[in-house]
């Protein structure tokens, strides 16, 4: 089977993203790529984890299968994160994510925006299924 292109979106200065249905039926692989370009503005979220004086923004891209229903199966998600010292300027999250599956994704997918820290950001969203 040739490549087909399922999704080819660019967005600009957005803080929410939802691809909607996507159908993928009889597609035995999907490569999905992700390119943050740029983020402003948001609240940064604190990890415990790392230095008590640095926050991180986080921005991540969360792949699901849909059911006959609608409901929403998480298989993938991929986060960019970026820290900074408070009092400095933020450092924003930019650059790719990519992801190849090869099963268990279903007939329908669909992609969201997972932004806790409300960044308006600009990216583009490639998915190539095979």
């Amino acid at each position: 089977m040739a490549a087909t292109t399922i999704l080819a979106d660019t967005k600009t200065g957005v803080s929410t993203y939802t691809s909607g249905s996507l159908d993928v039926g009889g597609v035995t692989e999907l490569l999905l790529d992700f390119h943050v370009t740029a983020s402003t503005g948001g609240t940064p979220t604190v990890h415990e984890d790392w230095n008590p004086v640095t926050d991180a923004y986080d921005l991540s891209f969360v792949l699901s299968r849909l059911d006959a229903f609608g409901n929403a199966f998480e298989l993938s998600r991929g986060t960019l994160s970026s820290m900074y010292s408070q009092g400095e300027p933020a450092v924003y999250p930019a650059g790719f994510l990519s992801f190849l599956l090869s099963s268990g994704f279903g007939s329908h997918i669909r992609v969201d925006l997972d932004n806790p820290d409300a960044l308006e950001a600009t990216f583009t969203i490639s998915i190539i299924g095979k």
